[in-house]
């Protein structure tokens, strides 16, 4: 890619430059209002301090020099919860997207090793939910039509 010439000396500038960094917005959004806290990272305040505990207590997250759990637990639930780009979270919390992208994994590695305490199978034994088989019958019903249309099968 060409350049004019005019663009060859262009002064370096600092991204982050946010007064508001991850540590003190996310601090920010903790002292709030409690929708605040749901609103943002899809967990009451009680259940982010409770989360930010269980994984402190069993060493699957620790503070960095730069950046604390918690802050690194709202990077992880900000792009979970509002399938954030790495672009829009680097600009939120103030760092570079290595690090955005470190934690996001780090996060990953550590929610997915609480699996077998908080995450259970459905039950199978008992009857499907009226609301659940009224939608499967509901996309079953659109896909029989689409079917039809294109004349093609449903397996």
């Amino acid at each position: 890619m060409q350049y004019p010439e005019d663009m060859e000396h262009i002064p370096r500038m600092p991204r982050n430059t946010n007064p508001m960094t991850g540590h003190l917005w996310v601090h920010d959004v903790l002292a709030g209002h409690p929708s605040r806290c749901y609103d943002e990272f899809r967990l009451s305040k009680q259940c982010f301090h409770a989360l930010v505990e269980i994984l402190s207590a069993r060493q699957l997250w620790k503070d960095t020099r730069n950046t604390t759990v918690r802050e690194q637990l709202a990077i992880v639930l900000s792009i979970l919860g509002h399938g954030g780009s790495n672009r829009h979270v680097m600009e939120r919390f103030q760092h570079s997207g290595e690090t955005i992208s470190r934690y996001f994994h780090k996060g990953l590695k550590a929610i997915v090793a609480l699996k077998k305490d908080f995450i259970r199978q459905p039950r199978t034994d008992g009857p499907v939910p009226e609301k659940i088989a009224s939608q499967i019958f509901t996309t079953l019903t659109r896909s029989m039509k689409f079917c039809n249309i294109c004349n093609c099968s449903v397996i």
